[in-house]
């Protein structure tokens, strides 16, 4: 029933919100379900200390970062209604990290969470490139008039990363991910957005380095030369025939436009000013969560995750929520390197960090805290750790 939660959720907040139609009230009774069965859950399991206990501390985080921070922006904020509104979608999304954590553990793996996250930016990329539509005044592409032109390549983005993960689970796989890249780098070429365009080329490299490069000793020449072949050969292709059709694209002008004189760049970088302003006259608890919009003269969120979390929660929000990529990160790490000595494939690893570095480096131009594929991303990698960290003894040798 919790997997059927995720399902719904995932679905209806990455697909269905975006590309055709708000549903009143879906979300909060998918969400109320949820809590329903979470509390089941830890009924069940109260004679080992209760679902809490099962936790990560991520998911324990995230508890603890949105009670702290709950009535600082209420006493704040200028619009109670949307405020709560607002609010309890960020509960949402925990409660969707904690449910996706759960799941992994229990499964042993995140085949489950990736195979559905995949399907349905799948569909989403079909949905935009057949059924799109474009957006008054800028020419950009939009799976519909509720969509983001930035937000849909960045989704586009994390259909690489999935792709990478599923490319060895079977045939089917193979066959979808072939259908979905001539999609996804023509929805990102057609929206303008140098962030996805930009998450997939870093990505690409970072993969590449981190879990292609330290496995060429363990492969055969072979091998090694067919790879490259292919790897120059879809260059060749690319170069030659995909990248003249889009070069008088929305994307390439925004890529080699002068940052000088890009409106855009300099209204962000007055965002990032405004934001570090709130947080001064706001230090500890900034001005409530997602409040930034009614304190900035733009009038919207601050477009940075860095400069959302300062403002709207202050140091002491601060510091829990990125705590919990520090936790992640370092979790990684240590299984990276442990693999990595052991001469065991670090594949998942080097996904799983190339992703991460690229996440960190793409919040700087977008908002991670209101995206729920970055809360289902961060649990998987969450869950992913702890199922295999007793594997792994603290000098990284194989506990037999």
């Amino acid at each position: 029933m919790l997997q059927m939660g995720i399902i719904l959720t995932i679905v209806y907040t990455v697909y269905i919100d975006q590309a055709f139609t708000n549903i009143p009230g879906f979300s909060i009774a998918v969400f109320s379900a949820m809590c329903i069965l979470l509390l089941f859950y830890h009924f069940k399991l109260r004679l080992q200390g209760g679902l809490l206990k099962e936790l990560s501390y991520e998911s324990k985080a995230y508890l603890v970062f949105y009670a702290i921070i709950f009535i600082p922006g209420l006493i704040i904020s200028p619009d109670l209604g949307s405020y709560l509104h607002s609010f309890i979608k960020g509960i949402q999304y925990a409660v969707l990290f904690i449910s996706v954590y759960y799941v992994v553990i229990n499964k042993k793996n995140f085949d489950f969470i990736f195979k559905l996250l995949g399907i349905t930016i799948l569909a989403y990329a079909i949905t935009a490139y057949f059924n799109g539509t474009i957006e008054s005044g800028t020419g950009r592409l939009l799976v519909s008039e509720r969509g983001n032109p930035n937000d849909m390549a960045v989704l586009m983005y994390f259909g690489f990363v999935i792709i990478a993960y599923l490319w060895n689970k079977g045939l089917i796989y193979k066959v979808l991910s072939i259908v979905y890249i001539p999609l996804a780098f023509s929805n990102i070429a057609l929206s303008g957005s140098r962030k996805g365009f930009l998450g997939v080329a870093l990505f690409i490299i970072l993969f590449f380095i981190s879990s292609y490069l330290p496995s060429l000793s363990r492969k055969n020449l072979a091998k090694v030369v067919t790879s490259l072949i292919i790897i120059f050969s879809l260059a060749f292709v690319i170069y030659n025939w995909v990248v003249p059709m889009y070069s008088d694209s929305i994307l390439f002008e925004r890529l080699f436009q002068s940052y000088s004189n890009d409106e855009s760049a300099i209204n962000r970088l007055e965002m990032y000013r405004q934001a570090f302003d709130l947080f001064k006259e706001y230090p500890l608890f900034g001005v409530g969560f997602d409040n930034y919009k009614y304190f900035s003269t733009f009038g919207v969120f601050s477009h940075s995750t860095y400069a959302e979390v300062l403002s709207c929660t202050g140091i002491i929000g601060t510091v829990i929520y990125f705590s919990i990529y520090v936790s992640i990160v370092c979790k990684l790490l240590k299984l990276y390197i442990a693999k990595f000595k052991q001469k065991l494939p670090i594949n998942v690893e080097g996904i799983l960090l190339s992703f991460f570095i690229v996440d960190l480096f793409l919040a700087a131009v977008r908002i991670d805290l209101y995206d729920p594929v970055i809360y289902v991303f961060l649990a998987c990698m969450a869950g992913y750790y702890d199922i295999n960290k007793g594997k792994f003894s603290l000098k990284n040798k194989m506990v037999i």
